[in-house]
C-alpha cells in the first residue's frame, strides 16, 4: 500500500460539482470529501447550485461548503459565450479564495467550466468523467470545449477503461481509471444479510426517472415476466422528468398498484435489503453506484450489460446476472428465472456483498490519494504517462468455494 494514501492528509483540496442532490457523482464527491476531511485535510466543496439547495448526503463537519448559484441554463450560442466566461471568472475567484493545492471537478460540463476558470493558474485540476462518453453525448460547442479542457487538465479520471478509451491519446496517456468506492450500507454494517427470502416479493429499481435509466424497458419486461407471477410487484425509487411518461405506461399496461413509483428515499439500504431482486435497466452507465450498493445489501441483481460499468461489477452467474444491453426479452427471461428460483436468489445474494471488499473506500481512496500527491508534486510538469491502475478482482472460483461453505452452513452440513 502507498504510504501517502494512509497518512493524514495535510493538503488543501477543493472539489467543484454542479450540485449535491442525490446521484452518483454527488455520492462519490461526498465520500471523497468526507474521507479526506476525516484524515485531517482542509476540504472545500464549491457547488454551482443555488444556496437554498440542501446536500442529500451527509458531510463531515469540517468540510466548508459554498454554493455559487451558477447552475443555470445557458442562452443562445452567442449569449452563452459571455455567460460561460462570466461564470468561469466567478468560479476562478471562488476557487482562489480557498487557496487549494489541487482542484477536483466532477462531470463533463462542470469540468469544462473548472478548467477554463483555472486557465494559466499553477494549481492542478483533476477532471472526473462520471459517465460513458461513448453514449452520453455532448452537443457542440461543449463537445469541443471538453476536448480542449481535458487536454489541459492535469489528469482525467474515468471510472472504466472503456470510458477512458473514448478520448484521444494525449488525454488517455495522462488518464487514470478509478472506479467508485462502495460503502458498507449503514442499515447493514456487518455485511450480513438477515432478510428472509420468500417465494414471492419485490423487484426493486432505483435511479433518476430519465430515459438513460431505461425504466420504460423494465416496465415492459416486468409486464411480460409477471404474466405467470401475478403476486410480484415492482418498486421504482427516484424522481425525474420521465415520471408522467412512466405513469402513463403503467396505467396503459393495467399495472397500477403493482408497479409503484416511490420517489426519493434517504435510506436506500433499508429499501434494498427488503428487495427480492434488484434490476439495473440503464441504457448506459459510467460506474453505477446503485448496483454496487444493492449488491452490498445482499440483493440478487440483474443488470443490462452496458458497455461501461456493470461487467466490471457483476461476475455473471457468480454474484449477479448480466443480460445483453437493451434486450427486453433477455431481461424478461432473467426475471422469470429468478422469480421462480428461490435458491438461485439466495445463492447470488450471499456472494453479492463481496463487492464491498472489491471496491472498498480504503482501496479506492488509496488510488485517489496517490494521484493527488502526484498531481501536486508535479505541478510544473505533466503526469508521467503510464497504464492506468486497475482493481484486481477476486477469482470467481474462490467466490464459488466461499458460497459452498455458506450454503452448507445454512443447510446444516
Amino acid at each position: 500500500m502507498n504510504r501517502n494514501a494512509t497518512k493524514p492528509i495535510s493538503r488543501r483540496i477543493t472539489l467543484v460539482i454542479a450540485g449535491l442532490s442525490s446521484g452518483g457523482a454527488e455520492r462519490a464527491a461526498s465520500t471523497m470529501a468526507n474521507y479526506w476531511a476525516a484524515k485531517g485535510g482542509s476540504i472545500h466543496i464549491l457547488s454551482l447550485d443555488n444556496p437554498e439547495a440542501v446536500p442529500f448526503y451527509p458531510l463531515h463537519p469540517d468540510i466548508r461548503l459554498q454554493s455559487l448559484d451558477l447552475f443555470r441554463a445557458y442562452g443562445n450560442p452567442f449569449v452563452a459565450v459571455f455567460q460561460v466566461l462570466g461564470r468561469a471568472w466567478k468560479l476562478r475567484r471562488a476557487i482562489a479564495a480557498t487557496a487549494p493545492d489541487c482542484v477536483i471537478s466532477f462531470d463533463d460540463v462542470t469540468n469544462v467550466l473548472t478548467v477554463l476558470s483555472m486557465f494559466a493558474a499553477k494549481v492542478p485540476v483533476i477532471a472526473a468523467e462520471r459517465n460513458d462518453p461513448h453514449c452520453h453525448h455532448l452537443k457542440n460547442p461543449w463537445r469541443l470545449l471538453r476536448r480542449w479542457a481535458y487536454s489541459r487538465a492535469r489528469c482525467v479520471v474515468a471510472q472504466t477503461q472503456h470510458a477512458l478509451e473514448f478520448f484521444p491519446g494525449q488525454i488517455r496517456n495522462r488518464g487514470r481509471v478509478i472506479p467508485n468506492p462502495v460503502r458498507v450500507p449503514e442499515a447493514n454494517p456487518d455485511g450480513n444479510v438477515p432478510k428472509a427470502v420468500g417465494p414471492a416479493g419485490v423487484i426493486l429499481a432505483m435511479g433518476r426517472l430519465e430515459k438513460q435509466k431505461g425504466f420504460d424497458m423494465l416496465i415492459e419486461a416486468f409486464r411480460k415476466a409477471t404474466a405467470s407471477h401475478s403476486d410480484w410487484k415492482l418498486e421504482i425509487w427516484g424522481e425525474g422528468t420521465q415520471r408522467r411518461n412512466l405513469e402513463s405506461m403503467i396505467d396503459a399496461a393495467g399495472l397500477h398498484g403493482r408497479i409503484l413509483l416511490q420517489g426519493i428515499t434517504k435510506n436506500p439500504a433499508m429499501v434494498m435489503r427488503n428487495a427480492d431482486i434488484f434490476v439495473l435497466s440503464s441504457r448506459y452507465e459510467g460506474f453505477p453506484n446503485v448496483l454496487c450498493e444493492a449488491m452490498a445489501c445482499g440483493a440478487p441483481c440483474i443488470s443490462f450489460d452496458c458497455d461501461s460499468g456493470p461487467s466490471e461489477i457483476i461476475r455473471d452467474g457468480v454474484d449477479g446476472v448480466l443480460v445483453p444491453r437493451n434486450d427486453i426479452e433477455a431481461l424478461t427471461k432473467a426475471l422469470q428465472r429468478l422469480m421462480s428460483n428461490e435458491l438461485e436468489r439466495l445463492r447470488l445474494g450471499l456472494v453479492a456483498p463481496e463487492v464491498i471488499q472489491r471496491f472498498s473506500v480504503e482501496r479506492i481512496m488509496e488510488l485517489w490519494s496517490t494521484l493527488l500527491v502526484e498531481a501536486i508534486e508535479n505541478v510544473n510538469h505533466h503526469l508521467v504517462a503510464h497504464n492506468p491502475p486497475h482493481i484486481t478482482l477476486p477469482n470467481p472460483s474462490a467466490a464459488g468455494e466461499n458460497l459452498s461453505l455458506k450454503l452448507n452452513s445454512i443447510h446444516g452440513n
